[in-house]
């Protein structure tokens, strides 16, 4: 009895010990919940500020992006790719780079445009540029004999009727008597238009004249005592005489001024043979106190040898002048026979001249600044080859030749003739001159009838990044690139028809990445991959997303 009434004595202090310990709980609980919710809105946090940072890398690539699309539709597509410039924003450094960039015809457009008549085109065209004159033309003759004339990037211009077939590259030149006025020199066998200084029966070289941009009239014929089949070349120091050789060595000098009647100036025979002028002439100018003469280098070739000749045109010297004359001064060995042709590196002396030959060899002359010519080099590339060289003041390395093959494989060369960069054999078969966009970008017309557009890939390595169809015969007019109002365009002829190629977008891949050290970019850098056209026909702004991806660390 005695413990109960302790018991209930000690009621209100049980009581407040059981209040104190709901309290307890409480607060425990309150601080479970305060915890747990602090932890949701820390998390929710955390997660917050890695969206927005995620946000704003994606602006930063994205921005990068979109500045380099307009840094390229601003940017003409005969200028090539522009640099791409860092980007700088929401506190982050974007750098993008190409994966690749090349020009292109735009998705949905014709990739070949039929242009001139329906013969065939078995020579190559002459890009002319005079820009003195104001010309920029392409000028193709056919198998019909009918001369062929575009602005370039045009599809139609004018056609003059010469009959025969034509033979050689087309040469233009300013006319030296009225400066107003562009020559044409046209290689023709057997002509039927009637004009003075040759008949259906002879081969000769048309001179037809007026005023750039316009149809020239023809003027009159020079002959040749063979069919000419290397491109005729203006004089330097006397500019109203054009030189041409023809297919036996023969070497002219005529009057190639309109007002001069085509009349013969000096012809110098043969001296190798029945070795015909296959390339040249090369043309350079040399003055000596009062006497200047032009200085005439041609390669001559049979299947047995091949010789680099070189001229001297002038007025003989002496109390009695006795008129021009055309007079050989040495001739120069080079190491095959069936030479195919030549290009030159420029106008000036020193001047390399870069040679082919159908064995599949190819060599280099220098000929020195006092007209001597240096002992060739060269190599042999292991192919047969059908056509000249081309010489490209490319950037990167300064020179490289371009060289085709019948194994269907595309050779750059550096001066001293070592590979830069091979397109792999086992292609169809390149038979005609190669050409190069000035920017990196070859293009090349095949035996299949397409024509290609290569890029190197690597160091020494070269892929076919698109190709222009569908085939409608082999090419045997090589293709002539160069910039036009569309962008870049193409011309190359078939043994069916002339075709016009415009390279009005690029195809493009870019990469951009968020960098603390730009340009550098680690591989765990934020990035945006991009795959774009950018341009379109009359549209060089329009840009068409293909495809892209972000990745983020």
């Amino acid at each position: 009895m005695k413990a109960v009434s302790t018991l209930l004595r000690d009621r209100k202090r049980s009581q407040r010990g059981s209040v104190l310990s709901g309290v307890l709980i409480i607060t425990a609980f309150l601080a479970i919940i305060s915890g747990a919710l602090m932890t949701e809105l820390s998390g929710n946090f955390l997660l917050s500020r890695t969206l927005m940072t995620r946000v704003a890398n994606e602006a930063t690539l994205n921005s990068s992006i979109e500045k380099a699309m307009n840094q390229l539709g601003s940017t003409t597509i005969g200028a090539g790719c522009p640099s791409l410039a860092t980007l700088n924003v929401n506190g982050r450094t974007a750098v993008p780079s190409y994966v690749s960039c090349w020009p292109t015809v735009r998705r949905g457009e014709p990739q070949l445009t039929p242009v001139g008549g329906s013969g065939r085109f078995n020579v190559d065209a002459t890009h002319a540029v005079i820009p003195a004159s104001g010309l920029n033309e392409y000028i193709v003759g056919d198998s019909g004999g009918t001369l062929h004339e575009y602005p370039f990037g045009g599809a139609s211009g004018w056609t003059v009727a010469l009959g025969g077939t034509i033979s050689a590259p087309a040469t233009a030149l300013v006319d030296a008597s009225d400066p107003t006025d562009v020559s044409i020199l046209a290689s023709v066998n057997h002509p039927t238009a009637a004009a003075s200084g040759c008949d259906s029966t002879q081969p000769c070289v048309a001179l037809l004249s007026g005023p750039p941009g316009r149809k020239p009239g023809l003027v009159c014929y020079m002959p040749a005592n063979n069919p000419v089949v290397s491109a005729p070349a203006a004089g330097r120091n006397f500019p109203g005489v054009a030189y041409f050789g023809d297919s036996v060595g023969d070497l002219f000098a005529y009057a190639s001024t309109e007002s001069g009647g085509c009349d013969l100036q000096a012809t110098a025979p043969s001296t190798d043979g029945d070795d015909g002028v296959v390339a040249g002439p090369a043309v350079f100018p040399q003055t000596i106190k009062k006497t200047s003469t032009d200085e005439v280098y041609v390669v001559v070739s049979d299947s047995i040898a091949s010789h680099l000749v070189h001229y001297s045109y002038g007025i003989q010297g002496g109390g009695n002048k006795s008129g021009p004359a055309l007079t050989e001064v040495s001739s120069l060995q080079l190491p095959a026979p069936s030479a195919q042709g030549m290009a030159v590196d420029g106008t000036t002396l020193p001047a390399r001249l870069a040679i082919t030959f159908a064995v599949g060899g190819d060599a280099m002359v220098q000929i020195q600044a006092n007209f001597s010519m240096s002992p060739p080099i060269s190599s042999n590339l292991g192919t047969a080859i059908s056509d000249p060289p081309t010489w490209c003041h490319c950037p990167g390395p300064a020179d490289v030749i371009g060289v085709g093959g019948q194994n269907g494989a595309l050779y750059l060369l550096d001066p001293s003739l070592n590979r830069l960069a091979t397109l792999s054999a086992g292609g169809p078969p390149i038979s005609t001159t190669p050409q190069s966009d000035g920017l990196g970008d070859w293009f090349f017309g095949a035996d299949d009838g397409n024509l290609y557009e290569a890029q190197q890939n690597g160091q020494a390595a070269m892929a076919v990044i698109t190709q222009f169809g569908p085939p409608n015969g082999a090419v045997s007019s090589g293709p002539q690139v160069g910039a036009c109002p569309a962008g870049l365009c193409a011309y190359v002829g078939s043994g069916t028809t002339n075709y016009l190629v415009q390279l009005d977008a690029r195809d493009v891949v870019i990469s951009a990445c968020l960098s603390t050290a730009p340009p550098a970019c680690s591989g765990e850098n934020p990035r945006l991959w991009a795959s774009i056209e950018v341009g379109q026909a009359g549209s060089p702004s329009t840009a068409h997303v293909q495809a892209w991806s972000y990745y983020s660390p």
